[in-house]
């Protein structure tokens, strides 16, 4: 009795659960809670925003579903409020007095103030605020006669802010460098490892296809 040794195909298969499993936890951060986090003050580059929203001074609040980076009127990060949100979108509204109310997966809503710190928290278990909160959603802001519009090619996000006098400049613009890592590393993680771990497998069916590809041969 001859054991052949499949440990090879073990580690492939247990890359893809490890595979999964970083996408997933990634992706949905939180995912048994459903709370406003904290707040940090180290920039977190964000390749898919969903939302923008522009204050009265002309900071900027670029949002995904799961944290919001907030920036002053010059794209000067300031420091970001984490969200532990079950999937799903995070729906902000920026109230007239500055506060931001944060929706979160048709279950809770949250008053917070522009730094993140908890004014007030309501059910809404049917979804009603939550489905309402669409309308404020989007990448275009009109504020004191000027658009802001956020852009958003393969992840390299900028701001464009247009002036009533037909002016426009880029207020914010995601650095280069911290772009480029950020897109390395998904591209490694999403494309490169799983053909280096489909490769490898199909190598090793193609090797153990001669009638070895089992436990033991007698």
């Amino acid at each position: 009795m001859t054991y052949v040794s499949i440990e090879r195909v073990c580690i492939y298969i247990a890359g893809f659960i490890l595979l999964a499993f970083g996408s997933i936890s990634n992706t949905y951060s939180g995912i048994n809670k459903n709370e406003i986090s904290y707040i940090i003050y180290r920039e977190s580059v964000l390749l898919s925003p969903t939302n923008l929203k522009v204050d009265s001074i002309g900071n900027l609040y670029i949002a995904t579903h799961h944290q919001v980076n907030v920036y002053n009127s010059t794209g000067q990060f300031l420091y970001a409020i984490k969200v532990t949100n079950r999937g799903g979108v995070m729906r902000m509204r920026m109230l007239e007095d500055g506060n931001l109310s944060i929706a979160l997966n048709r279950h809770k809503v949250y008053l917070v103030t522009p730094r993140g710190a908890l004014i007030e928290k309501k059910e809404d278990p049917y979804g009603h605020l939550y489905s309402e909160y669409i309308k404020y959603q989007g990448k275009e802001r009109h504020v004191s006669g000027s658009t802001y519009r956020l852009t958003n090619i393969f992840g390299y996000t900028r701001v464009v802010k247009y002036t009533p006098d037909g002016n426009k400049g880029v207020v914010f613009t995601i650095p280069f460098h911290k772009w480029l890592l950020k897109a390395l590393y998904w591209l490694f993680y999403l494309v490169l490892l799983p053909f280096i771990v489909i490769f490898g497998l199909i190598k090793s069916i193609k090797k153990n296809s001669k009638g070895d590809f089992c436990l033991w041969k007698n």
